[in-house]
């Protein structure tokens, strides 16, 4: 018999970002995008008030697993490495293996190579970590219609920042905060086909302190034998992005 995965379904301690509804906690973790729901350091994370509200009907949630792909569980090889202010998981086994011009790619092709690619992909895009990283990333991991307007908002958001922050050109953007890797949610793959939805869940002492976190929904493709994250609807990891009131069902923690 076939040893497949069904992942479950999302907890009902998640809640959409709904703008109507947004409040303002102070956090820092990373500007994301075009840092519509994650910025740095003065800025603010916008978090609804309505704990009540339903959970977020996302189609892409319901991939099924067609091939053998047992439930996942903490990495046994892991290191952590700081990468823009934020400390990754590597894992010998299952990538990234090729780190070179602040890239990051060589993933195995499972559910822990997937998970790996999407919390390494979404933290090498903040705008926050500037171009030496940034622009080699989405110019070679990141794929999808909305890779060209992605490319534009985080170009504009580090404009901003660096600006803000009044730092040179091309460095990158002193955050002064302490984002955290918690781990991830598969929400849906298909080793076969080579897809896969993973929540990375990120939290910071801010949150922490109240039991919260982030998670970022991360679609995937296998790709040129790698894995390539989907750039988000509009190029902006917010719109994809759902405040967590508890730690969700499902939450793999990436080990070390």
């Amino acid at each position: 018999m076939t040893n497949t995965y069904r992942p479950s379904p999302q907890s009902r301690t998640t809640r959409p970002l709904d703008k109507p509804a947004w409040r303002r906690l102070p956090v820092v973790l990373g500007t994301l995008a075009s840092g519509a729901v994650i910025l740095v350091g003065a800025t603010t994370f916008l978090l609804p008030d309505d704990a009540a509200r339903p959970e977020r009907d996302n189609a892409v949630a319901r991939i099924e697993t067609m091939t053998a792909a047992p439930a996942p569980s903490a990495i046994t090889d892991i290191t952590w490495t700081e990468v823009a202010g934020v400390s990754l998981p590597f894992s010998r086994t299952h990538g990234p293996r090729l780190t070179r011009d602040s890239a990051a790619g060589g993933y195995s092709r499972s559910t822990t190579g997937a998970a790996l690619a999407a919390v390494q992909v979404v933290v090498r895009t903040s705008a926050a970590a500037g171009p030496r990283i940034y622009a080699p990333v989405l110019a070679t991991q990141v794929t999808g219609a909305d890779l060209p307007s992605m490319r534009l908002a985080v170009n504009d958001e580090y404009q901003r920042l660096r600006a803000q922050a009044g730092v040179a050109d091309g460095e990158p953007v002193p955050t002064g905060g302490s984002a955290q890797v918690l781990g991830y949610v598969v929400r849906g793959i298909d080793l076969r086909d080579g897809t896969a939805t993973i929540d990375v869940v990120l939290t910071s002492p801010e949150l922490s302190s109240s039991s919260r976190s982030v998670g970022f929904r991360v679609e995937l493709r296998w790709q040129n034998d790698d894995w390539r994250v989907v750039a988000p609807a509009n190029g902006d990891w917010g719109t994809g992005a759902t405040a967590l009131g508890a730690v969700p069902d499902g939450l793999v923690e990436y080990g070390g």
